[in-house]
């Protein structure tokens, strides 16, 4: 069989640095200026990349399987169901895990201020470990293609397993270079996102309320349902970024309000009487 073949362009090259870069920088650079902004703690960050690794990478990966396994494409070949399942399983999952950190790990030192390092945790490693290795992975195997060409990359490659290969590769040239840019984009709405969902959880954990608990759950169960369903029904990818930034854009409004809002009253409640 004879494999097409065309140089990964420059363009593309650039997307794939520029994400790599705000993938991995990103989470670094939020956390050190909340440290020094905010004087949280950093252990605060640390409970939201166990979280992660956790309840997302372990837990959540484990169950995600078992369902494949036993639904086939009962699920994965409807998007409508592929994403409502898919957004309730993260919701549930990934919101649980935060209130359980919060509740117990977090419990002596629970602040507004800490609730935002545990989201800058959260989001951060799975920027890291989704985005930045990604994108790590990409640029490698462009720089073998550009260099040695198609032929001897799939060399090393067996036989029975080089249509699959080259149909995972192939993406790197035949893609538009601006999804490589998008993915950047996203992974900014992704970090707000858990920033924001983490002070919900904060507020339902510290007020005792919870029914705003499960309203996390179904604003993170709506989001990624939208994000999954859209390109199933044809949205372009710069249009369902588009949304998604809208959608985390408006989450975003209403708890920098109530963020600031909780500061003004603690500061009117430690305020000496006249």
């Amino acid at each position: 069989m004879e494999y097409t073949f065309e140089k990964v362009p420059a363009l593309s090259i650039a997307g794939m640095v520029f994400s790599l870069l705000v993938g991995v920088l990103m989470p670094v650079v939020l956390l050190l200026l909340w440290k020094k902004k905010s004087g949280a703690s950093l252990l605060s960050a640390v409970a939201g990349v166990g979280v992660f690794i956790g309840f997302v990478l372990i837990l959540e990966g484990m169950v995600n399987r078992l369902v494949v396994a036993l639904t086939g494409e009962a699920i994965t070949g409807n998007v409508w169901l592929y994403a409502l399942y898919g957004g309730l399983a993260a919701g549930l999952f990934e919101e649980t895990g935060r209130y359980l950190a919060m509740r117990f790990l977090m419990k002596k030192d629970l602040t507004r201020e800490n609730a935002v390092m545990y989201g800058i945790g959260h989001g951060g490693i799975e920027s890291i470990l989704i985005l930045g290795t990604s994108m790590v992975s990409n640029l490698t195997m462009t720089a073998m293609l550009n260099t040695s060409g198609i032929d001897a990359v799939l060399q090393t490659v067996p036989e029975e397993m080089k249509g699959e290969f080259y149909n995972q590769i192939s993406a790197l040239w035949t893609t538009a270079p601006s999804a490589f840019f998008l993915a950047a984009a996203e992974r900014i709405s992704g970090m707000a996102l858990h920033i924001c969902l983490s002070y919900l959880v904060y507020r339902a954990v510290k007020d005792r309320r919870i029914l705003i608990f499960f309203l996390a759950i179904l604003i993170h169960a709506a989001i990624d349902g939208v994000v999954v369903i859209l390109p199933g029904v044809g949205c372009p990818t710069w249009a369902v970024e588009i949304i998604l930034a809208l959608m985390t854009a408006a989450l975003a409004f209403f708890t920098v309000k109530a963020y600031r809002k909780e500061g003004e009253t603690a500061d009117k409640a430690a305020a000496p009487e006249a």
